[in-house]
């Protein structure tokens, strides 16, 4: 009994539990032009927070990433911060969530167990600002030019009447 108890103790300390607390987005207004990058925070037990990106998914406008920390953990734990290039994205809006597991650093994620949902936040990404036709130069020009004729045309009609 008493070494049962003690092996599930040392199991649950050399376990990396993580928590995520929330996923930044940056630039904060991406355009479909800047490249963009999440950056996942939170708590692990891991050794001093050590945790890499195993993988970044993009299905659509749902993008996954997939957060490692070591095992076995060698305790201390801490936080973590781990950023993810999401690269350029298509106008729309995104929701980014992030997954954790406990990964061989050698061997990566155990592919028999899933990775955990911790965190989601969403993002909206909008394509290039264009310019409004009547206020180019030669739109300007242009209507110069009508405004001028207009009123050419109204002083002779006032004079001949």
């Amino acid at each position: 009994m008493c070494t049962k108890t003690i092996f599930t103790f040392a199991f649950m300390i050399c376990s990396a539990m993580a928590r995520a607390d929330s996923i930044s987005i940056a630039p904060s207004a991406p355009t479909n032009a800047t490249p963009v990058t999440a950056t996942v925070r939170g708590i692990s037990t891991a050794f001093l927070g050590a945790a890499w990106v195993y993988a970044v998914v993009v299905r659509g406008s749902n993008i996954s990433i997939n957060i490692c920390f070591p095992v076995p953990s060698l305790g201390g734990g801490g936080q973590y911060e781990v950023p993810a290039l999401l690269g350029t994205l298509s106008p729309g809006i995104y929701s980014v969530s992030s997954f954790t597991k406990e990964c061989d650093v050698q061997y990566g994620p155990n592919p028999n167990e899933p990775f955990i949902e911790q965190a989601t936040t969403n993002f909206r990404v909008t394509g290039p600002v264009e310019v409004i036709p009547t206020l180019a130069p030669l739109s300007l020009i242009a209507l110069t030019a009508m405004l001028a004729l207009a009123g050419l045309f109204a002083v002779g009609r006032v004079r001949h009447s």
